[in-house]
């Protein structure tokens, strides 16, 4: 999830544990450790892309990172004059909950976490989360600012922050049940028109969870449908994945493409003898008409052949009609 989004979850369980003892400082405590584990954002950057792209929601998003990052930073606050007198299971279990709770999220959106680091590259995503989601963020917002604002006005303003906290959890797992509604749609629309699959998946575009990508790979080819068009006469998009020009990318950019991406991808030449990359799984904003016809998302990857660390980004713009 976006920077916002985690630094005012964290901010929410620093109020929870802290603000009815430090005030406002457990309340940024919070803030801060909750935006912890997007450190591999910028330690991304001191590296080649393909190594980047295998950093992002790695080690620092992993369980065994939340346990020794969490035992760290509650034996350092206990250091600190301000924190200095609350127990060391306080501190322990704020900070261990603030991270795990970044984690956890993270794992709803597509682009998913790696769990179970460094014993497992395996990505953990229930994709039922966009990477950005307004309202999401808002219940945050509003709940942990009105805690904030009637702290020294209502000795109970941190129920506002409890509030925040159990509507953000209720929202996160009604996403996955408005998930499951729109699976079972997709695979009711593919027997209808008589679509077999070597597998499938659904993602959430747009802001919030009103807006969803039905993708399925069979063989070679990628199917994909916006739901709101499930009911259409003609309601599928089929693309060429042409995987095997990946081989003409070269580890570990080729590999890191295929992981991340999880299969779901396209790649084509472009005009100038460059490869273009589509990774369907971590777009935000759905197909993308173009002049040549339509595009599977609306950003990707520039590719060149040989080259197994770099690459550039594309976007298509919108056509005005």
């Amino acid at each position: 999830m976006d920077i916002i989004t985690q630094a005012t979850l964290g901010a929410g369980i620093g109020e929870l544990f802290l603000g009815r003892k430090i005030g406002n400082k457990g309340t940024l405590y919070g803030m801060m450790l909750g935006a912890l584990p997007d450190m591999d954002v910028p330690l991304s950057m001191l590296f080649n892309d393909a190594t980047g792209l295998l950093i992002r929601r790695g080690f620092s998003h992993s369980i065994a990172f939340a346990l020794l990052a969490g035992v760290l930073f509650a034996v350092m606050w206990r250091r600190l004059p301000l924190t200095r007198e609350l127990s060391i299971w306080r501190m322990l279990a704020f900070s261990i909950l603030t991270l795990l709770a970044h984690i956890t999220l993270d794992a709803f959106n597509p682009l998913g976490v790696q769990l179970f680091a460094p014993f497992s590259p395996e990505r953990i995503s229930f994709r039922s989360l966009d990477m950005v989601d307004p309202a999401l963020t808002l219940c945050l917002l509003v709940g942990v600012g009105a805690a904030i604002f009637m702290r020294k006005r209502n000795p109970k303003s941190h129920r506002f922050a409890i509030m925040a906290l159990v509507v953000a959890a209720v929202y996160v797992a009604a996403s996955q049940g408005i998930k499951v509604k729109v699976e079972d749609a997709f695979i009711e629309a593919m027997e209808k028109h008589h679509i077999t699959c070597d597998r499938y998946t659904t993602v959430p575009y747009g802001a919030g969870v009103s807006q969803w990508m039905c993708m399925a790979l069979d063989g070679d080819e990628l199917i994909m449908a916006p739901f709101s068009q499930i009911d259409f006469e003609e309601p599928f998009t089929r693309f060429q994945r042409d995987s095997a020009l990946l081989a003409q990318v070269p580890d570990p950019l080729g590999y890191a493409l295929k992981w991340v991406s999880n299969g779901y991808f396209t790649i084509s030449h472009s005009a100038n003898g460059q490869l273009e990359f589509y990774n369907v799984l971590c777009d935000s904003q759905g197909m993308r008409p173009t002049t040549d016809g339509t595009a599977p998302t609306a950003f990707y990857y520039i590719l060149s052949p040989n080259d197994g660390e770099s690459f550039e980004t594309g976007y298509h713009e919108r056509i005005q009609e």
